[in-house]
């Protein structure tokens, strides 16, 4: 079964002439000005110029940090099954970003040093994050 991609925002829709990208940035900030219970973890698979490597950032308790975090000479932000990702094109290659949040009441550094390893698993993203998937599709009523 195939799973349906969602997108939030691409700057790829805008001309270079257009002036709207920044107040359709703006408006999807506003639609995802939403407080979590946890905060956000960006996990990054990262282009660079020596090849591709994986890091992390927190970020605050906001799902609008998913616009703002990683952002880069192109973007794409969208859901897909259960993972909210961003594309962020630079001038090295690609980062691809996916956002979770972290649990509440949860010791969320072991996942960080497996992430910074590169020795993470899916099930190690369950035990310490959850999806922030149903909660983008219940604000564009996706669901």
């Amino acid at each position: 079964m195939e799973k349906t991609t969602h997108v939030i925002y691409d700057s790829d829709w805008f001309d270079e002439e257009e002036n709207c990208d920044c107040d359709f940035f703006a408006s999807e900030m506003h639609n995802l000005d939403r407080a979590l219970d946890g905060q956000v973890l960006a996990i990054a698979d990262m282009g660079l110029w020596h090849g591709r490597t994986w890091g992390y950032k927190l970020c605050g308790n906001n799902l609008n940090e998913i616009m703002s975090c990683g952002n880069e000479d192109a973007i794409r932000i969208y859901v897909k099954g259960r993972k909210v990702m961003k594309d962020a094109t630079h001038h090295d290659g690609v980062n691809h970003i996916e956002f979770r949040m972290v649990k509440k009441g949860v010791n969320v550094e072991p996942l960080l040093h497996k992430i910074y390893r590169g020795e993470f698993t899916r099930k190690d993203l369950y035990r310490y994050t959850t999806s922030l998937a149903d909660i983008v599709r219940g604000i564009y009523g996706w669901l």
